[in-house]
């Protein structure tokens, strides 16, 4: 059983030298900034409460309790808050092929805030949910 362990493990570790992960899928987009009452971040399969100093990557997910409050800052000087009762997912990259956006995010529970500078140039932010996906165009005249 060790010997199958074995080729299973020299398999994965062959499969992800022939097929690396891109940079970018580890680069950090966000900061939390500020994170009140009851909230955990879940990173891959980990999970623990925020703070403010936080930097979080591709596919984070956020969620907050009943009286849960956090505030994230992008690295463009834009800025999300989550309020109580909240799931959200940060940032899926796009596909090749596909217009750059910032996102999409998926807002799957609760509501956010999401606020982008007037000065930001730069491709679009996207806000996927349930019931809507935003488009934030940045590109300023």
């Amino acid at each position: 059983m060790h010997a199958i362990s074995s080729v299973r493990g020299a398999f994965l570790l062959g499969s992800l030298l022939r097929f690396p992960m891109p940079a970018k899928d580890h680069e950090f987009l966000a900061t939390v900034t500020l994170a009140e009452g009851e909230s955990t971040l879940i990173d891959g399969a980990h999970a623990f409460a925020p703070a403010a100093g936080v930097r979080l990557r591709h596919a984070d997910i956020i969620q907050t309790g009943a009286k849960g409050f956090v505030q994230v800052e992008i690295g463009d000087g834009g800025m999300m808050e989550l309020g109580p009762k909240t799931r959200f997912l940060l940032d899926i990259p796009y596909r090749r092929g596909e217009d750059p956006v910032v996102g999409p995010h998926y807002l799957l529970e609760g509501w956010v805030k999401f606020t982008v500078p007037k000065h930001a140039e730069g491709p679009p932010h996207r806000v996927n949910t349930p019931f809507f996906d935003l488009l934030i165009n940045t590109v300023r005249s």
